[in-house]
């Protein structure tokens, strides 16, 4: 099964940002940080240019999925370590973060 079918299998998938995104949802008027708890709803496969992408929202309602969707790339998001997937996840990003430099 593809990690796309598997993280689908789970969704809203419970994830939390890394300093990048946190940097880029702030800039829009968000406030969080590396804690804060954010759940992705859906997962897309972008092609070999983005890679597997999540549309993200957060509990308390400050990122509206239908006014304005916030769709990031899995590399820019961690999961909990003691969930199901997190392993194969991390090990998703881990390959990809190694393709885009070798490129």
């Amino acid at each position: 099964m593809s990690l796309i079918k598997e993280i689908e299998e789970q969704l809203p998938l419970p994830v939390y940002p890394r300093l990048g995104l946190c940097q880029v949802l702030q800039e829009q008027g968000v406030e969080v940080d590396t804690t804060t708890e954010l759940r992705a709803t859906k997962v897309f496969d972008s092609g070999e240019a983005g890679g597997i992408v999540c549309s993200i929202i957060d509990k308390g309602g400050r990122i509206d999925e239908e006014k304005q969707p916030f769709v990031v790339s899995l590399t820019h998001l961690r999961v909990k370590q003691d969930h199901p997937l997190s392993q194969k996840i991390s090990e998703y990003q881990r390959r990809r973060r190694k393709n885009l430099r070798g490129r």
